[in-house]
């Protein structure tokens, strides 16, 4: 039994390949380098997706309607945490990394992050402990940091 070579490919297969992968990496860089943004479109995104998060997790309190819902909840709540911490670490790298006004500002985002996301743990504790009270102050608590957020985004955005 005799070894069989791999068939070998024409040229013209292997330019197709070389070319695509031309075409590939060009639209890669195109978009790192062009259309992806600096740090004022990363702390913008970082912003949108921490508020977002944060709308999830509060609005998964008026979805539990049984007892049974509350795991759900939790899972939803822990979730949005997750992506809420995240987005503290993008604002925090960006205070480290930043100038004197940016990194100010990104280290006040940071910190009200820091705020709603004890908040949110505080929420998550009490909702599940049937403390509706407490639910309700942690919810204004979250929101208000929202707000605060919301403040430095815009400051952000002027600065450009």
């Amino acid at each position: 039994m005799r070894p069989t070579r791999p068939p070998v490919q024409p040229p013209a297969f292997n330019a197709i390949v070389l070319v695509i992968i031309l075409v590939v990496a060009v639209a890669v860089g195109a978009w790192y380098f062009l259309l992806r943004g600096g740090e004022q479109s990363e702390f913008l995104r970082a912003h949108e997706r921490f508020v977002a998060a944060e709308h999830v997790a509060e609005d998964a309190m008026p979805k539990v309607t049984r007892f049974i819902e509350l795991e759900e909840f939790d899972a939803t709540v822990l979730a949005q945490i997750d992506v809420m911490e995240r987005q503290a670490e993008v604002f925090q790298r960006l205070a480290d990394e930043g100038d004197d006004e940016k990194a100010q500002q990104a280290q006040e985002a940071a910190a009200a992050a820091e705020r709603v996301i004890t908040a949110t743990r505080a929420y998550s504790y009490a909702l599940l402990r049937r403390r509706l009270t407490q639910t309700a102050a942690a919810v204004v608590e979250m929101q208000a940091g929202v707000v605060e957020l919301d403040r430095l985004a815009t400051e952000w955005n002027n600065l450009q």
